[in-house]
């Protein structure tokens, strides 16, 4: 153990050049350096990080030994990138033209940022009825054209989780086998199904699907900010 290198074994190789980078510029001006990395937990998974590194030199100006101060910079990094899909949503709100080009293009980039392969994004219409203009797999409805968004009456909702959040306007999560969606044959999945509020009030369906991994309670903060966006 005296003899591993334990920054390597911790550090990702693709971070290593930035490493080499930051400690020769502390090596050159003898400044404490600051910059970010990242380090391998020991289940795999990887963890940000900011490192401050010193270097303490004796009289001769020799290197004795270096210490640091490491920071997990996660829910920073988790709020750096809510804050940015927000900036993008704002952007695609403001630049579309078309209401389901713009719902579309919402799902599109909330799918990107919760690693999420399917989903749905729609509204309720002033009968109450789910109206979904953007729906990342086919619907299987007869009575509507394919260009049209689909819409789902109250009538038709059944015990889902996706209706038990818009009923009750609190977050669903399933990590178990579930309906994906209410107009949606995908097979099962799991997902968050997140009603949008707005002044207490649901007004819509925020739902993500079949991510590789279960969702956690940082993936439904995330989306909870993100509705908070979608909401008028």
């Amino acid at each position: 153990l005296q003899t591993t290198d334990w920054a390597k074994v911790l550090t990702p190789p693709e971070w290593l050049p930035a490493e080499r980078e930051a400690l020769a510029e502390l090596e050159r001006t003898g400044e404490p350096v600051r910059y970010e990395k990242e380090y391998r937990h020991k289940d795999g998974t990887r963890v940000p990080i900011e490192m401050l590194v010193h270097v303490v030199r004796d009289a001769s100006g020799q290197v004795q030994h270096y210490y640091a101060f490491i920071t997990d910079i996660t829910e920073r990094k988790r709020a750096e990138a809510v804050l940015r899909l927000q900036a993008r949503i704002r952007l695609i709100f403001s630049a579309m033209a078309h209401d389901e080009e713009m719902y579309q293009e919402t799902l599109k980039v909330v799918l990107e940022e919760m690693l999420s392969d399917v989903g749905l994004f729609g509204y309720l219409n002033e009968d109450g009825d789910l109206v979904v203009p953007a729906l990342t797999v086919p619907a299987s409805r007869d009575d509507q054209a394919a260009d049209e968004p689909a819409v789902l009456t109250r009538q038709e909702w059944n015990k889902e989780s996706w209706a038990a959040a818009l009923e009750s306007g609190q977050v669903a999560v399933r990590n178990q086998p579930a309906e994906l969606a209410p107009i949606a044959a995908a097979g099962p999945l799991r997902h968050i199904s997140l009603p949008i509020r707005f002044q207490e009030r649901v007004i819509g369906l925020l739902q993500v699907a079949n991510k590789d991994t279960d969702y956690t309670d940082a993936d439904v903060g995330r989306l909870q900010l993100v509705a908070e966006t979608l909401a008028p």
